[in-house]
């Protein structure tokens, strides 16, 4: 068998490759369902609430299960806003200054948000924060679509509880039902749901309210052990209790649990917990995974704003082993639900391996079919084509590149690909003399030397049309047996369009490489001029500190005078004069206002002396030059001794208010005692000053996690929380209001010395007040 009869045995081999190629290809498609986004697209997903708060991770578990199965991204940034646990109006301010400093060099192309608050930051800060970058929303309870619209570049989920729905599944899986006795925390969510629940419930026929919701805790919990045969519990999230009390979905949950035995809705999955029957449910993973599949789309060229707001995703959803518990059958649910903790039957396909055992069986299905007619079409076309020099022409004719059969210069064949590429028609190519012809000049050389060489690797020449006219070719050369004459074949491609390519390639590359050095050289100076910046803030630190020491100890002098002086001039004033003047009012008048302004010249100055020197202690902290003098000290006797210095200078039985639970084995501690007798002096002090006569004083001394834990408690007005941020900060006092009493005038500098005292030995203090009702301060000291 000739060449022509091996060239043809190809035939079969590419048409096996191309059916494994078509079969991968529909594997693939199958599995991915919809075009994929961009894997190095950057995306920030901000939520409202912090880690751990079951609604937000069953929120985050649908965003990246979502993104996993359809668009796997390499780059997403999880912000937690934490407004769960503290005031928008005091965390945005410093959320936005925060987030402006850390990503004023990020760009994200998508920004996710989960529930109102983030929404509400988004919708303030975005134009500052990300200017122009698309929003994707989510768990969102109240939806303005006004508003939203007038933002551009946003689109979202909307959180829309059906309480209606519940209700009515209340009614069709347990008909005797008539009272349902509902449960709302006090939040800004909770009031918003039990508006919806009231305006629900008028809709549903034969069923009344039983609204627990602004009861105490305990109070809820014995109107619950009250219920009878005919009530049901709605529970629309127990988060906050009426004294300000938050708890987890757990917790609320464990509370009506444990003070009822009767069935208990609910109008979310995360709170389908045991003793919980179910509903018609807003699920955060389905809420997640929709916010994620409207990401995809946008990441995949489509504009937010021609994206219409979802509705929200809900599911009924109920609970088999309650189900079984209140006997209400299975026949009773709609026609649409989701069991839990369903018995497993005997044999199960879950339904990823049904579709990939669809996709296998339809795949080996196509391959059968596609085997049987590529044999009949081999079979077929081995009849027709008996003809060796025939099956070669078809085979080179069907081909992309240009072939040439040549021997010593002389062409013997061409195939159709030939004639257009070199502008011969084939009439003309029985003309060639040689096959150099075709090549130019300045590559002949390079084509000679290939020519001679056994070698299949491709190479680059210049080819010449007939017009004369060049163009790049890529060149491959095969020895072979043609009619007995040992020739060559010469496959040759045109890559005009990949050399115009690699040029614009070459030219960006130095462009860039060009705006590489620019900004790098840009940045250097930056760095630079930052750290001449950095060294000249330092030397005006150090020189403020050692002017302010300077200045410090220079007016300590005179400030020890005039406290003297005026000590002096009050007693000689007194015992010279006071008896002088009792029988004129007028002078005795003068005289009382003498004596009460020398006491405030003495009490201010004693203030300014207090002031001067914890700001040198502060001082010698901050700089390092304080001395530490560490030994063993044994912390009990030393609170002894603080509470007695303190005592001292309260009111006459004052002292017995300052109550000491001191554990027992406390360990012995290593530090500075007159340090540590200041941190007890100072909050000491200060319990005593905010603590009216006829309430307590309570130190608490107990180990915890290798460290001594001291507790200082008062029954004082409390701390507003937007204090609690800065009480340890340097000239820091908390503002007098309705709540605050008139209180002797601090420094401001007590505890922002005791914080740098604690953190020198590694320790930790914090500050915790409800208002009206008093302050803890917790410092700790490792053992």
């Amino acid at each position: 068998m000739d060449s022509r009869v091996k060239a043809y045995q190809i035939l079969p081999r590419i048409l096996r490759l191309s059916l494994c190629v078509m079969v991968c290809i529909f594997i693939v498609a199958s599995l991915s369902g919809e075009a994929r986004a961009r894997t190095a697209a950057h995306v920030l997903v901000l939520h409202s609430y912090h880690y751990g708060y079951t609604w937000t991770d069953s929120l985050t578990e649908g965003i990246y299960s979502t993104f996993a199965d359809k668009a796997p991204l390499d780059n997403i940034v999880v912000e937690y806003m934490n407004t769960k646990r503290h005031p928008t109006e005091l965390i945005f301010p410093h959320l936005r200054v925060l987030y402006a400093d850390i990503y004023r060099n990020t760009h994200f192309d998508l920004i996710i948000t989960t529930d109102d608050n983030a929404l509400e930051f988004i919708l303030r800060y975005r134009d500052e924060l990300f200017p122009k970058t698309p929003v994707v929303f989510c768990g969102i309870n109240n939806l303005d679509n006004a508003r939203l619209r007038k933002s551009k570049n946003i689109t979202g989920v909307a959180e829309k509880i059906e309480i209606e729905s519940t209700l009515n599944l209340i009614k069709q899986l347990q008909p005797d039902v008539t009272t349902v006795a509902v449960i709302a925390g006090m939040s800004e969510s909770g009031r918003i749901n039990l508006k919806l629940f009231r305006e629900a419930i008028q809709h549903v026929d034969e069923l009344s309210a039983l609204d627990l919701s602004e009861l105490p805790v305990d109070e809820i919990q014995a109107q619950l052990n009250k219920l009878d045969s005919t009530s049901v519990v709605l529970n629309l999230g127990l988060s906050r209790s009426t004294d300000g009390h938050i708890f987890t979905v757990d917790q609320g949950i464990n509370l009506i649990t444990q003070a009822t035995n009767r069935p208990i809705y609910t109008a979310w999955d995360f709170a389908m917990k045991p003793g919980v029957v179910g509903g018609n449910l807003v699920s955060g993973k389905h809420q997640g995974a929709a916010a994620a599949n409207l990401a995809i789309m946008i990441l995949n060229g489509e504009s937010a704003d021609h994206i219409p707001f979802q509705e929200s995703p809900n599911a009924n959803i109920f609970d088999y082993i309650e189900l079984q518990r209140y006997n209400i059958p299975l026949n009773r649910l709609p026609s649409s639900y989701i069991l839990l903790n369903a018995p497993t039957p005997f044999f199960t396909i879950d339904r990823s391996t049904g579709i990939i055992l669809i996709i296998v069986s339809l795949c080996i299905i196509a391959v059968s079919l596609l085997l049987h007619y590529n044999i009949k079409t081999r079979r077929i076309a081995a009849q027709a084509m008996s003809s060796t020099e025939e099956r070669f022409k078809q085979l080179a004719d069907a081909a992309w590149e240009a072939i040439i059969i040549q021997d010593e210069g002389i062409i013997h064949q061409v195939n159709n690909q030939f004639y257009p590429m070199f502008g011969y028609s084939l009439a003309e190519s029985k003309k060639i003399d040689s096959v150099e012809m075709l090549i130019a000049p300045e590559s002949r050389r390079e084509f000679r030397r290939h020519l001679r060489e056994d070698d299949t690797t491709p190479f680059d020449v210049l080819a010449m049309r007939k017009e004369g006219s060049t163009f790049p070719v890529e060149m491959r050369i095969k020895q072979m047996d043609f009619h007995g004459i040992k020739a060559g074949v010469l496959v040759v491609r045109d890559i005009t369009e990949r050399k115009l390519i690699e040029v614009k390639l070459a030219e960006i590359n130095k462009t860039l490489e060009n705006l590489v050095f620019e900004r790098t050289k840009t940045l250097d100076q930056k760095a630079s001029e930052l750290e001449i910046a950095n060294r000249k803030l330092l030397e005006l630190d150090e020189l403020k500190s050692s002017f302010m020491s300077t200045v410090s100890h220079d007016i300590r002098t005179p400030l020890t005078s005039i406290i003297g002086f005026t000590k002096l001039i009050s007693k000689e004033f007194k015992s010279s004069f006071v008896g002088l003047v009792e029988e004129d009012s007028r002078l005795a008048k003068k005289r009382d206002r003498i004596i009460t302004n020398l006491a405030i010249i003495e009490e201010e100055g004693e203030r300014l002396k207090r002031l001067i020197n914890d700001f040198l202690d502060l001082t010698r902290i901050e700089s390092g030059s304080a001395e530490w003098h560490d030994q063993k000290i044994d912390i009990a006797r030393l609170i002894q001794q603080a509470t007695a210095v303190v005592s001292g200078l309260m009111p006459k039985g004052a002292a017995a208010r300052i109550h000491m639970e001191i554990h027992e084995d406390l360990p012995v501690l290593h530090a500075d005692p007159d340090r540590i007798m200041q941190v007890l002096t100072n909050l000491l002090g200060n319990a005593a000053k905010f603590t009216p006569p006829d309430k307590s004083i309570i130190i608490d001394v107990s180990t915890h996690n290798n460290a001594v834990e001291i507790r200082v408690t008062d029954e004082g007005p409390g701390i507003p929380a937007k204090d609690l941020v800065n009480i340890f900060d340097k000239f820091y006092q908390v503002g007098r209001g309705e709540t605050t009493p008139e209180t002797p005038k601090g420094t401001g500098l007590g505890l922002a010395i005791c914080k740098q005292i604690i953190e020198h030995y590694k320790g930790h203090i914090h500050a915790e007040s409800v208002l009206g009702k008093g302050s803890t301060f917790t410092f700790s000291l490792p053992v």
